[in-house]
């Protein structure tokens, strides 16, 4: 029989191991090992008793050796009686081993341990090699124990993927043996309801004038799930259908489904939604009032029932926002009225009286707070007073103010000549904390770019060997770039071809 072994193997490495069985008891049945006195008998041990073969010298220089032992299995009996066989070991001649661990986990479950000494490595016990991360995106998380990768919990909306690339090396030698690639793909689950951003007041206004279709607000409901599987997708519908309102089921716009008219005034609407996620679960919003008046009666007028606009975030402080502009329709007169900000965000926006110019308090970040729900209050300045509030959206338009970057530095993959074409050898997704990232990838290499090429898939990017055949050379250092369209990051990946 012929057993490949690694010529990275180290002095004194178990390679294989011999088993023979005796029928008989007792010493009659108990069986040793010994290897008989050959050329090549010199070069290894063997276990007396469990028949473990060990190297007694580094094989490293040796690859494509054949060496030949014969194993003897005695029984202890008088006199003992014997069984041989003739075992070949031949030397690998393999640049470096490489194994590669795929797996998913379910997130936020307990930590997962995964063994890193199978495959190519299946036949290196512990004792003979040093594992560490050399580099990948899972540090914080990941860490090994002898022979043994620890992943912590994981929350996928936290962390996504785990790449990590280990290097083994003989613990007495040094000398590197290969790599262990690890990915780790964290699959989501409905571990988060949907949650109401709270409205900034509990009451609004809507003039007898509001015509149906007229939007008056909106509720948001947030669910920190991924919408790729309709985990943190939310609908929305209203608690009681009968009142004078429409509810968009996916965007949680709040209209008019009739005019409002005289017999409505002074009436009141209280209105709750239900917002429910993919895994169906649910969350219901605190209660909105609805108060309805009559213009003629002295009561400030805006001029929409609800005002919804936009603003780039890193705007300048006291950038204007919008023009939201009460009118008296009894007193006329722009002095006759405040105008002022109520509720949540008073110290981010401020509004100025009389006109209702909306200006920024503060540099306002998308990533941080992607929208703002606010709420304006109109007040009479002569008696009686009287005021009307109304509500007001702003969403933030994200700017490219986060450059990518790679989860690596450097990384190791291998390939052989004789791979079919079109091989992935890497596959990457940088990282860049905008909300909505356009990146593009592109790899540079010498001599054989047009050989390695890129294939990209939303933000994720294969790397791609066109015809492994074609790559003539030992190893290749291949730069990548990944671009947002105003910065660059850039990472290594290093190819060794098994020729």
């Amino acid at each position: 029989m012929i057993i490949p072994v690694s010529k990275f193997r180290e002095p004194e490495a178990t390679i294989y191991k011999v088993s023979a069985t005796d029928k008989d008891s007792g010493d009659n049945g108990r069986v040793t090992y010994v290897i008989l006195n050959t050329i090549d008998a010199s070069r290894f041990g063997i276990d007396r008793i469990d028949g473990a073969i060990t190297t007694r010298q580094s094989l490293f220089n040796l690859e494509g050796n054949l060496f030949h032992i014969t194993v003897e299995a005695r029984d202890n009996g008088h006199p003992p009686l014997t069984s041989s066989r003739q075992i070949t070991f031949q030397i690998q001649s393999e640049s470096v081993l490489e194994e590669f661990i795929y797996k998913t986990i379910a997130e936020n479950g307990a930590p997962e341990t995964i063994d890193l000494l199978k495959g190519a490595f299946s036949t290196f016990p512990s004792s003979e090699v040093t594992l560490s991360i050399d580099s990948g995106n899972g540090y914080p998380v990941a860490r090994i124990n002898n022979d043994k990768l620890i992943v912590d919990a994981l929350d996928y909306e936290q962390i996504q993927y785990v790449d990590l690339t280990i290097n083994v090396t003989g613990r007495t030698t040094n000398r590197f043996v290969g790599f262990i690639h690890v990915a780790i793909a964290v699959e989501d689950l409905d571990d988060n309801g949907p949650s109401f951003i709270p409205s900034p007041v509990s009451t609004f206004n809507i003039p007898i004038t509001a015509k149906s279709g007229a939007k008056v607000y909106q509720f948001v409901a947030v669910d920190k799930d991924s919408t790729a599987n309709e985990n943190g997708v939310v609908s929305y519908s209203l608690v009681d259908s009968a009142s004078p309102f429409l509810l968009d089921s996916h965007t949680g716009m709040l209209t008019l489904k009739r005019d409002m008219t005289t017999s409505d005034n002074n009436a009141v609407f209280t209105v709750q939604a239900n917002a429910t996620d993919g895994g169906g679960q649910f969350a219901l919003s605190s209660p909105v009032n609805f108060t309805v008046y009559d213009p003629d009666e002295g009561f400030p007028t805006f001029h929409e029932s609800a005002y919804f606009g936009s603003l780039r975030e890193n705007s300048p402080i006291r950038t204007s926002v919008m023009l939201i502009n009460p009118v008296l329709t009894v007193f006329p007169g722009a002095h006759e009225l405040a105008v002022d900000m109520v509720g949540t965000h008073k110290s981010d926006f401020y509004v100025t009286a009389p006109y209702g110019d909306l200006y920024t308090n503060t540099q306002v970040d998308a990533e941080k707070t992607p929208m703002y729900l606010l709420a304006i209050m109109s007040t009479t300045l002569h008696t009686p007073i009287k005021s009307t509030t109304v509500f007001v959206r702003i969403d933030l338009v994200d700017v490219n103010d986060n450059p990518p970057h790679f989860p690596f530095r450097t990384n190791h993959t291998t390939i052989r000549p004789s791979d079919g074409p079109n091989t992935v050898i890497a596959t990457v997704t940088a990282i860049d904390k905008d909300l909505h990232p356009q990146l593009t990838y592109n790899v540079t290499t010498a001599p054989s770019t047009r050989f390695i090429r890129t294939r990209q898939t939303h933000n994720t990017v294969d790397v791609v060997v066109v015809d492994p055949s074609k790559l003539n050379e030992k190893t290749y250092h291949i730069q990548m770039v990944v671009n947002d369209g105003l910065n660059t990051d850039t990472a290594n990946l290093v190819l060794t071809v098994e020729m």
